[in-house]
């Protein structure tokens, strides 16, 4: 470059936004690079050794008019930090998170990675026009698959306030609504094997594989999952502990005193109540999510601090306690008020 080229670009000021820009794009590039190519299960062919560029051509599929596609796709992954060329010219993973999503125990980690490249990137870029347009998202403006396998991520975290929740409670019978996979009536089960209880979901399809892994997980005669809005549901005070897991966004916030009522309607006398969430505010992992849900009509943000504990009063709960699972994620419990 010749100098009078760099006197003008010192002047212009440009020089800060092009080296900020290019940091930043570097990061988004191998932050793209990972997600896809774990989802289309390179990253596990490169997890034991590097793999030459007609390898990865092979277990890509790659068609000899596509190759030279392919060389650019390499050269972002190489140029952007996730790959190394090795001094055979093969390619090998590069740096601790491109190692770690190889590894079969942290497939959830890596279809995090792919929410956030895929749904949460897409939502930021869309909300002004929404805005602008006075037009509201819809729970069908996101991959449902990627966000359901990037949702098991919480399981483990999630797991700690079932279990201090039966635990504290001892309730017998257990509903759990939107249920999911089934994976908390599993959590609570192991808890207490004498336990028996329901499962029940919004989507047929949903609540019809839950069941499915209630009989693979031997549990068919203890757990039983019904399909439909629990609100609809004349509700009967047959269970000791019922509960609300990482779905309270689904619910508009001045619905939320009125949802969690419904719910202790379900619950005897003494029994329990337990509403478990991420909270707005604290996280920008959380937020994003929060802020989808937000642009959703019929739906509203995560909670804030507190207001899960304000809602569950609201609706008469008593003897709340909350607990903190990880930072920015907590457990609500209460008891329901005795007729």
């Amino acid at each position: 470059m010749q100098l009078n080229t760099i006197v003008r670009l010192l002047r212009s000021g440009r020089v800060p936004l092009m080296l900020g820009a290019h940091m930043l794009s570097r990061a988004v590039y191998r932050a793209n690079f990972l997600a896809a190519a774990s989802e289309s299960g390179l990253l596990a062919a490169m997890a034991d050794r590097p793999l030459s560029f007609d390898e990865i051509a092979t277990a890509l599929g790659c068609a000899p008019e596509q190759r030279e596609t392919l060389v650019d796709w390499l050269s972002v992954a190489s140029l952007s930090g996730a790959l190394r060329r090795t001094r055979d010219g093969r390619y090998a993973l590069r740096g601790l998170l491109a190692r770690a999503m190889v590894h079969a125990g942290n497939d959830d980690a890596a279809t995090a990675l792919q929410e956030v490249t895929r749904l949460h990137a897409d939502v930021i870029y869309r909300v002004p026009g929404c805005l602008k347009k006075r037009r509201w998202l819809t729970l069908g403006d996101h991959d449902a698959v990627v966000a359901a396998r990037a949702s098991r991520a919480l399981e483990p975290v999630m797991a700690e306030g079932i279990e201090d929740a039966v635990k504290r409670f001892r309730p017998g019978s257990y509903l759990d609504v939107g249920c999911g996979t089934g994976i908390y009536l599993r959590y609570a089960a192991q808890v207490d094997s004498s336990l028996t209880g329901k499962g029940i979901d919004l989507s047929p399809e949903v609540a019809a594989f839950a069941q499915s892994k209630m009989s693979e997980w031997g549990m068919a005669d203890r757990f039983s999952v019904d399909a439909g809005d629990f609100r609809a549901v004349e509700p009967r005070p047959e269970f000791g502990l019922a509960s609300l897991i990482n779905n309270l966004c689904y619910f508009r916030p001045s619905e939320r005193a009125d949802v969690i009522r419904h719910l202790t309607r379900f619950v005897r006398p003494g029994g329990g109540v337990m509403v478990a969430h991420p909270l707005r505010g604290l996280t920008a992992a959380s937020d994003v999510v929060s802020l989808y849900f937000a642009a959703i009509e019929d739906a509203g943000p995560f909670p804030g601090p507190g207001d899960i504990e304000s809602s569950m009063s609201r609706a008469g709960v008593q003897d709340i306690k909350t607990v903190t699972l990880v930072p920015g994620i907590v457990s609500v419990t209460g008891r329901v008020a005795a007729a």
